[in-house]
This record gives structure tokens, C-alpha cells and sequence, in this order.
């Protein structure tokens, strides 16, 4: 089952039907001791504000194969990530910042900014 949901993340990451595709800043926060990681990822936003992050060619992405965000409702979204180990995590649902709108935050001191 969990080679099938990795699969199926995968694919979702690799091929969105209507994405648009492009560089971004991007800054995870985990909420604990470690500094918040920056560096550029592949955005790919669909047209409901759902959008999956990707490493760029040849760079690491805090471990990260991938992240995405689907959104529920205006505001609201359900993150998960698949790390390059191949463990694949719910981050659960996610809030758009007030304070500045590229950020989705857990209230739990993860989140996520892509600028």
C-alpha cells in the first residue's frame, strides 16, 4: 500500500494536466531547532492553487523529493511530502499566511513560502 501511494505521489509530482512550471525561492520551516532551509525549487501551480515543489536539477531540497498542497477550500490545503529516503509524510492541513500570502502554515511551526 505504501509503494502504491509513493507511486501515485510521484506521478502527481512529476506530471500535473494543467500545471505551470517555473524557478522559485522556496523556505521550508519545521518548527524545530534546525534553521529554516532556502533555496530554489520547481514550482508547479494548477488552477485551483494547488501546487507541488520539486528539487531543481541537481540540487537537494532538505531532503525532500517533493511537497504538495491541495487545496480544500479558499485559504485551506492538505500538504504531504515524500523525502529522497522514499518515506512519504502528511503534513496535514495548512493555512495561507495573513501576513504574507506566498506562506502556508501548519500552526504547529511548519511552513512552507515560495516567492
Amino acid at each position: 500500500m505504501r509503494i502504491a501511494l509513493a507511486a501515485a505521489f510521484m506521478l502527481w509530482l512529476s506530471a500535473p494536466a494543467d500545471a505551470a512550471k517555473r524557478v522559485a525561492r522556496c523556505v521550508f520551516t519545521s518548527g524545530g531547532p534546525d534553521r529554516p532551509w532556502r533555496g530554489p525549487c520547481v514550482f508547479s501551480a494548477d488552477r485551483d492553487g494547488s501546487f507541488a515543489l520539486t528539487p531543481v536539477e541537481g540540487r537537494d531540497m532538505d531532503g525532500m523529493e517533493g511537497f504538495s498542497l491541495d487545496i480544500i477550500r479558499p485559504g485551506v490545503g492538505r500538504a504531504e511530502y515524500m523525502m529522497t529516503s522514499g518515506r512519504h509524510e502528511d503534513a496535514g492541513i495548512l493555512h495561507r499566511s495573513r501576513r504574507d500570502p506566498a506562506c502556508w502554515e501548519s500552526g504547529r511551526g511548519f511552513s512552507v513560502c515560495v516567492y
